[in-house]
């Protein structure tokens, strides 16, 4: 398994947000596999989340009521930050399946 990359900010505020982990990388892969990026979520949260990503070069995964912030480049994790209480639960802000499933059933092949 190779090591994911953390910064060191990453790991102050993990500690300082969420809590001791000793384990980074376990909680990176699990950030990783499980956590859900801002296609996944509607309104004022989706907002929120787009605030976050007015930087370049960066990705978003929401992860048990926290936002993990990585660079897109190097696959780094920058920083943490909370979800804010007037979100929780996040899963509030989910787009439904149904939502997602038509736009998998839609033709969206161009036509010339």
């Amino acid at each position: 398994m190779t090591k994911k990359k953390i910064t060191n900010h990453a790991k102050y505020r993990i500690r300082q947000r969420i809590g001791i982990i000793k384990n980074h990388n376990g909680l990176i892969q699990n950030v990783e596999k499980y956590g859900k990026n801002i296609t996944y979520y509607q309104g004022d949260f989706r907002k929120y989340l787009n605030h976050k990503l007015r930087k370049k070069n960066i990705k978003i995964k929401v992860y048990n009521e926290s936002i993990y912030i990585f660079n897109k480049t190097n696959k780094k994790l920058i920083t943490v930050y909370p979800v804010l209480p007037k979100y929780f639960p996040s899963t509030n802000y989910e787009v439904t399946s149904s939502f997602i499933d038509s736009f998998d059933s839609q033709d969206y092949s161009v036509h010339c």
